[in-house]
């Protein structure tokens, strides 16, 4: 059985505190305090959004660090006054760089090595116009911390790309952004969506998000939909890479509640299509998947 037990699987939710997932994930009464001692029972790995909106205190991201386990890790979403706010032209600017560099020493001293990647998610208005500016941003970065990129422009699917972040071993991020009539299937065989990224290894890392659309489910406590056959096609496309591929070592995941109304239950879901029995993966199944772009 070909089971690549040299690959390490992280896969979490974005996100934690949501009070929609009191009674459904949390048991009644767990204060927000506590919430994620209890996340870190299930998962091993989350990625926080609440840094794209504000800064915390270093004593509350200290206090997430305490409650984890030692083998837990934090992936950190850079502020969107870094990928989205600034000043039209200055996207990139040195005023960028500084604030993300607020986090790291701010986050990210607080979390140690529990720090694993910090996320630059750029809007779908950033174009592979700005190739040469983005890698040299990436370069003053990339030493200090693993980085990963979400490109949400089709014009970025080039193999420039892909040959600049292999060069500063940056992690291509691939993206679910599925509506909620096309979470219960998976895509057009062979077809590039830009709704369920190609995957583009760059870098030792695979890193997939599950983010479906914003704010298309109200109610967070439950699947919507029964998104059993697009994460079973995700499942098998990841372990055909990994086949393919012997320089991955880790796969990292994360499931938005916007993917199918609640994030934690998809997430296991998804583990349960992968095969987990004690600890190893199965074989992975006769998926053929698209040819690879680069």
């Amino acid at each position: 059985m070909s089971t690549r037990a040299d690959v390490f699987w992280r896969l979490g939710t974005i996100g934690f505190s949501y009070a929609d997932w009191a009674g459904a994930f949390y048991p009644r009464g767990v204060s927000g305090a506590d919430r994620l001692a209890h996340y870190a029972r299930f998962f091993d790995a989350i990625e926080l959004d609440t840094t794209f909106y504000a800064l915390p205190a270093l004593e509350t991201v200290q206090r997430w660090a305490d409650v984890v386990p030692a083998g837990f890790r934090f992936t950190l979403k850079a502020p969107k006054s870094v990928t989205h706010e600034p000043a039209a032209g200055h996207l990139l600017s040195g005023f960028a760089r500084d604030e993300l560099g607020r986090v790291l020493e701010g986050a990210g001293r607080g979390l140690g090595d529990k720090l694993h990647t910090v996320l630059c998610q750029f809007p779908a208005t950033f174009r592979v116009d700005r190739l040469d500016e983005l890698a040299e941003w990436l370069r003053g970065l990339s030493h200090r911390v693993r980085c990963a990129v979400e490109l949400r422009h089709d014009g970025w699917w080039v193999p420039e790309t892909a040959e600049m972040l292999r060069g500063l071993g940056v992690v291509w991020v691939s993206a679910d952004e599925a509506r909620m009539h096309e979470v219960g299937r998976p895509p057009m065989a062979g077809v590039f969506s830009s709704r369920a990224r190609p995957i583009v290894p760059t870098s030792d890392v695979l890193y997939v998000r599950w983010v479906g659309v914003h704010a298309q489910f109200d109610d967070l406590s439950r699947e919507h939909v029964d998104a059993s056959a697009r994460v079973r096609w995700w499942a098998e496309r990841l372990r055909a890479v990994l086949k393919k591929r012997p320089e991955i070592r880790e796969v990292v995941g994360f499931f938005g509640n916007g993917f199918c109304g609640h994030g934690p239950a998809v997430c296991h879901r998804f583990r349960g299509e992968l095969g987990e029995v004690a600890g190893r993966w199965a074989e992975p199944g006769a998926y053929v998947p698209e040819d690879e772009l680069f």
